[in-house]
């Protein structure tokens, strides 16, 4: 028992060592048999545990610095922050998926060996909607999370088709 750590630095310690990240989820059901929606629900729970720690750690911190806890304004930073990264992942990883399909739609090609337009938007999306997201002070993590949830739905929609052979097979 750590008698003499204090309750913001015991707050900085869970915050730090509780959150479930997804690597450590998928390696717990690494061949158990589960329903695809249950690990489905795994996963992304863990991503968002993960980053939710990330702002708790924060706040955690915050309270260890001012050794004042402010509630409510912490309630609301939360809120601000975890709701804003939702908002702003879901909104740019919809805009992004727009530009993504229309850019399958165009008759726009590099030429061979030089990475396509599509290709160069798929890698730097998660480090646009990062610093995007903590440029306006809202968490970078749960954005990317979001916008990658968006990925996934659209991935699964076009799964049949390969967006690539279907628009330039004219």
């Amino acid at each position: 028992m750590l008698v003499w750590v204090s309750l913001p630095l015991a707050f900085i310690l869970a915050a730090i060592s509780t959150p479930t990240d997804a690597t450590a989820t998928e390696s717990v059901t690494h061949g158990l048999k589960l329903p695809k929606k249950i690990a489905f629900y795994l996963k992304d729970e863990s991503l968002f545990n993960d980053a939710s720690g990330i702002i708790l750690l924060n706040m955690a911190v915050d309270w260890y610095l001012h050794q004042e806890l402010r509630i409510g304004q912490a309630i609301g930073n939360f809120l601000y922050s975890a709701g804003g990264g939702i908002f702003l992942g879901a909104l740019v990883a919809t805009l992004l998926v727009f530009l993504r399909q229309e850019s399958f739609r165009s008759k726009y090609h590099l030429s061979a060996g030089v990475a396509m337009p599509v290709e160069v938007i798929f890698f730097l999306t998660p480090l646009i909607i990062y610093f995007l997201a903590e440029e306006i002070h809202v968490s970078g993590i749960i954005a990317v999370v979001a916008a990658g949830l968006i990925h996934n739905v659209e991935s699964e929609r076009s799964r049949l088709t390969n967006a690539f052979i279907f628009y330039n097979s004219n």
